[in-house]
């Protein structure tokens, strides 16, 4: 009987580390708080220095931005990170969220331009900045780093660090991965929160940054049999990129990056189901 005591009192022990809280920043700023299945840390977003990516990130978090919901097929607007989980741990490099399909491979509707900051840079554990496939495409995904990067500079818009709970951080960072990298129990974003500090942090409107961040919207398309070849084609307009989302019975959604052209050939869809539904989505580029 001892023993089991012994037991649940160690099993509670690690259970409150796990989950340990961090103390709440006091000092005048604007801060983002990540609550996740591990515990809970802070982040200053420098919006003084790059306002847009701040600006992306905090409306994100808050839901008040619109973003593409490939499951839904649907523009949407509530918070972004609520649920989602750190698919991507590389062991003293980064921690990194920010993918509703846990995969890696897809964005909110929009890319918008890199911004960058010569006080802002990778070079100490804990800093915040966007993760992206190449030069103006950053999104929704962010990292965390683990240990100093500088081979990152110029590459990835940095714009926050960690100030409370590195240990979280640090935590995240060692957990067990599979091949690509994905922890093999999943690290849930419960919420990212943001805490604003002064008048200044205050007045900082997310939703007013300069230029306005993109927004998806639908796109009227339609599908053309041009023997062998199905077509789903659109109108396509200057400056806009295109996104398609489909499905064989309004279930399940999946969804997918086009690009700047104007149609898409759909051969490839023929077998997956008798009845294929396209819904496309365009959005202005950055």
């Amino acid at each position: 009987m001892k023993c089991v005591r012994c037991l649940l009192i160690f099993g509670l022990c690690l259970l409150c580390f796990s989950n340990e809280t961090q103390a709440v920043p006091t000092t005048n700023g604007l801060y983002a708080c990540f609550n996740t299945s591990m515990g809970t840390f802070y982040c200053v977003l420098r919006y003084d220095l790059v306002p847009r990516t701040v600006g992306n990130f905090v409306s994100l978090a808050d839901g008040t931005k619109q973003w593409l919901d490939y499951s839904k097929a649907a523009v949407v607007q509530r918070p972004f990170y609520s649920g989602l989980t750190f698919h991507r741990v590389v062991t003293n490099f980064v921690i990194q969220c920010g993918s509703p399909n846990g995969v890696g491979n897809d964005d909110p509707g929009y890319r918008f331009k890199d911004e960058f900051s010569p006080t802002l840079n990778n070079d100490q554990a804990g800093g915040l900045a966007m993760a992206n496939s190449g030069t103006n495409s950053n999104g929704s995904q962010v990292y965390v780093t683990l240990s100093p990067q500088l081979s990152l500079d110029g590459h990835y818009s940095v714009f926050g660090q960690v100030v409370e709970g590195m240990n979280v951080v640090s935590n995240i960072g060692s957990v067990a991965v599979d091949a690509n990298s994905k922890p093999l129990v999943p690290v849930i974003i419960t919420n990212i929160t943001i805490l604003r500090i002064g008048t200044v942090a205050s007045n900082f409107n997310a939703d007013a940054v300069s230029p306005p961040l993109p927004n998806p919207h639908v796109k009227a398309d339609q599908i053309q049999l041009q023997e062998p070849h199905l077509l789903l084609l659109w109108n396509q307009l200057a400056n806009y990129d295109y996104r398609i989302c489909y499905t064989g019975d309004f279930q399940v959604w999946r969804g997918f990056y086009i690009g700047a052209f104007a149609g898409r050939y759909m051969d490839d869809f023929r077998a997956t189901f008798p009845f294929q539904f396209f819904v496309t989505f365009e959005t202005n580029i950055d």
